[in-house]
């Protein structure tokens, strides 16, 4: 990512630690927010050229921990969520035990957890039998930056 350094005309390019199979990127406005090893690599993109940056690039970046966040202090486990999802106001997450977390931005804490049971919603809705345990994924529609789906996979 190139990131605007503050008082120069010029960016800097960011190495973001770890890896991920499939790191997830996704925008909301001028925002974004990327799925890495490590945790929640979030900014702001300015599109417009100004007295700092002449081409535009990230601001306001930072990572935010997923050992911080969700309370795991170092206790080992996979806390990298599957999938992760931004509106205006909110980072969403989603573990493979299929646990959503909805994380305040401003404050960068956990507001919500719910859990989603994919047994009962799939036999409510189908009247049959369903398997639980499949993997799942928030999606986003850049026409409502507002609104997040989950979908079974």
């Amino acid at each position: 990512f190139l990131r605007t350094a503050q008082g120069a005309g010029k960016g800097s390019f960011v190495e973001l630690p770890g890896s991920v199979e499939f790191p997830d990127l996704r925008s909301c406005n001028n925002a974004f927010a990327m799925r890495t090893e490590t945790g929640i690599y979030y900014g702001t993109i300015e599109r417009m050229a100004s007295a700092v940056s002449i081409g535009g690039g990230v601001v306001d970046a930072g990572m935010l921990v997923y050992d911080s966040i969700l309370g795991n202090g170092g206790r080992g486990g996979s806390c990298v969520p599957s999938s992760i999802g931004v509106t205006p106001h909110h980072f969403i997450t989603l573990n493979l035990g299929n646990e959503v977390r909805f994380i305040n931005k401003e404050a960068r804490k956990v507001i919500q957890k719910e859990r989603v049971d994919w047994l009962s919603v799939s036999q409510s809705a189908s009247g049959g039998d369903a398997h639980g345990g499949e993997a799942a994924e928030l999606l986003m529609d850049i026409r409502r930056p507002d609104q997040i789906w989950l979908r079974k996979g």
